[in-house]
């Protein structure tokens, strides 16, 4: 559309966001020096200019939306659904999600298969005392190998 060495001029003079008058003057002279027409150049900056603001902005609104998650984190949990903070204690959200508590699930599970290591285990042991002196229960093994 404009010849590279405009279109440079243009991107050095738009560097800092802002387009000063003498800028400007200098912008214009070089246009109608490559018979560009005046008008055209105004608009292609202008949208040069828009696009870095609205850019700018999104910046912004990304850092401030960061800055407000920490926020809510740092005072109690938040609901990842629709973003409220939840008191700590809270199962449900307004939102409808449930809170699953993570580290008692995880916990549960490490102790059921710690329990079922062990009734595995006990199993064999009066599988294999069948034929010997079976004097112990499989409740007393339990409590042995629990200890």
């Amino acid at each position: 559309m404009f010849s590279k060495e405009l279109e440079n001029l243009i991107n050095a003079t738009l560097e800092d966001g802002m387009l000063e008058e003498y800028e400007k003057a200098a912008l214009v002279k070089r246009a109608q020096a490559e018979g560009v027409d005046i008008a055209e150049l105004e608009i292609y900056i202008n949208s040069i200019l828009q696009k870095r603001q609205r850019e700018a902005d999104n910046e912004r609104k990304a850092q401030y939306a960061k800055a407000e998650q920490k926020k809510k984190e740092a005072f109690g949990r938040v609901c990842p659904a629709c973003g409220r903070q939840v008191p700590s204690m809270t199962l449900k959200c307004e939102c409808g999600y449930e809170f699953t508590p993570q580290k008692q699930t995880s916990s549960i599970k490490v102790l059921l298969d710690k329990l079922d290591a062990i009734n595995q285990k006990s199993t064999k042991m009066l599988q294999n005392r069948e034929g010997k002196d079976n004097d112990e229960t499989h409740s007393s093994l339990l409590k042995k190998n629990l200890m």
